[in-house]
């Protein structure tokens, strides 16, 4: 698309504005910066609410007030008479639906300025019950642009900004929200959604296990599976994804969901599906639902990865806890010196309790065959246990380091649940909140796959 604009034929920064035209409908950017100098010229676009980061012998950064900001990096010479001014790459998506990957552009002889231009399309999301942001962490790895999570603990939804600043949070009972407020916070108009997630709480789906085998229990948080259906409802998103514990497949509330999701005009497929399949270093088993509005789910939507991630892969080169650096990775641990003793008697690299010596065992291990994983080490070469809300803990579970006499740290947990390295977390309310915080997220690695289903679908 020709853009014209003063030729730069001084330092001084040039203004001008530039359009593109998506399916009839024209987004404009403007030209913040336009400089040339003996070394590049440089050229920076910038939506509001975003930064450019003009990439040269300097760096600098270009803030707006709302909206996306694109990166800029120093151009090659172009056939024209004057050099390439540079390419783009975005940060995140300008439009709802478009957004632009590369752009490079040139001056022309007679002023004029040159550009070329990839598209690709972005789609929008909203996480209900989002937690600190693993699921929206993989969308956006996906490409989704999540404009909207909503979460009730307000603790949760810290973690989350701190991660993903541009995304609007809105920290709220769910039973409290409704769909025009869904839209209004996400910028968008009914049927405009292309992705609504949500992951309930699960806890009300699991099985306590007694004596008498395996008794349901009863959590009135099992009704909000019905509140995310009359959000699906209000909002008509063109895609759900549900997330849960493989139980609530055998609880008649799931039932009557999916009938609701039918009854609505989407086509419903679910399957219970293994963390370990999907790159995540950890055996975590759980239901995925992916509905479509109006259209049939593509059959390889759950595809599994042949290589599978192990411990050793994920965490094996972490430096030692303690004086790294990252408080995550630093909080210090108290164990009783008995706690301690029994430890560092378990094998390394996939030990058990019941391979410490008797004297050792705990009483109320000698009356029980089961919870075996209890106060063992995870294995190097294989994937973890599921990283629950006590994995710092390892009379919660298989949580010992499988070399060194501690639990994993915050920072291995959350590295096998696959958040990104730099991920943070809010401390405000102690260690045993942010496990909970790492334990109930959904990895991100393992909504990927699903998500790039959906984006092939609607591309």
């Amino acid at each position: 698309l020709p853009i014209q604009a003063d030729h730069p034929s001084d330092r001084r920064p040039q203004s001008g504005r530039l359009q593109i035209g998506i399916g009839g409908r024209f987004a404009s950017e403007r030209v913040v910066a336009f400089r040339r100098n003996r070394w590049s010229d440089s050229l920076g676009i910038c939506r509001p609410n975003g930064i450019a980061q003009v990439k040269g012998v300097r760096r600098r950064r270009i803030r707006c007030r709302r909206g996306i900001g694109l990166v800029l990096q120093r151009g090659e010479r172009s056939p024209f008479a004057s050099p390439c001014i540079g390419s783009l790459s975005t940060w995140q998506p300008p439009m709802t639906r478009t957004t632009i990957v590369t752009a490079s552009f040139s001056v022309r002889d007679d002023g004029s300025l040159y550009s070329s231009w990839s598209l690709v399309l972005v789609l929008t999301a909203i996480d209900l019950f989002s937690g600190a942001g693993g699921l929206s962490s993989g969308l956006f790895s996906a490409g989704f642009n999540v404009r909207l999570a909503v979460e009730l603990d307000s603790t949760s939804a810290s973690s989350y900004r701190l991660n993903h600043r541009d995304t609007e949070v809105l920290v709220d009972d769910i039973r409290s929200v409704t769909g025009p407020m869904l839209l209004q916070g996400a910028g968008l108009g009914r049927g405009d959604l292309d992705l609504l997630t949500g992951c309930p709480p699960c806890q009300g789906f699991s099985a306590l296990r007694t004596r008498r085998r395996n008794v349901p229990c009863f959590d009135p948080r099992n009704e909000l599976i019905f509140e995310m259906l009359r959000l699906i409802r209000s909002t008509r998103p063109k895609a759900v994804v549900v997330e849960n514990v493989p139980g609530l497949a055998k609880d008649w509330r799931f039932g009557e969901f999916t009938e609701g999701l039918a009854r609505a005009g989407y086509r419903v497929e679910y399957e219970v599906l293994n963390a370990s399949d999907f790159g995540v270093p950890q055996r975590r088993k759980r239901l995925v639902v992916l509905a479509l509005l109006g259209r049939e789910v593509p059959p390889d939507w759950a595809s599994p990865r042949p290589r599978k991630s192990t411990v050793r892969q994920a965490i094996g080169k972490m430096p030692r806890a303690g004086s790294s650096g990252d408080l995550l990775h630093d909080f210090p641990e108290r164990r009783s010196p008995e706690v301690m003793k029994r430890i560092m008697a378990t094998p390394k690299n996939g030990g058990s309790r019941k391979e410490v010596p008797s004297a050792m065992e705990l009483a109320c291990h000698r009356k029980s065959d089961g919870y075996s994983d209890v106060y063992g080490r995870m294995c190097w070469d294989g994937p973890s246990p599921t990283i629950t809300s006590g994995c710092h803990n390892p009379s919660k579970g298989r949580f010992i380091h499988p070399e060194h006499d501690r639990a994993i740290t915050l920072r291995e947990a959350a590295t096998l649940q696959t958040f990104p390295p730099n991920y943070r977390f809010d401390l405000s309310r102690g260690k045993e909140h942010v496990a909970r915080q790492i334990g109930n997220a959904f990895p991100p690695k393992m909504i990927l796959p699903i998500a790039r289903a959906i984006l092939d679908e609607f591309s």
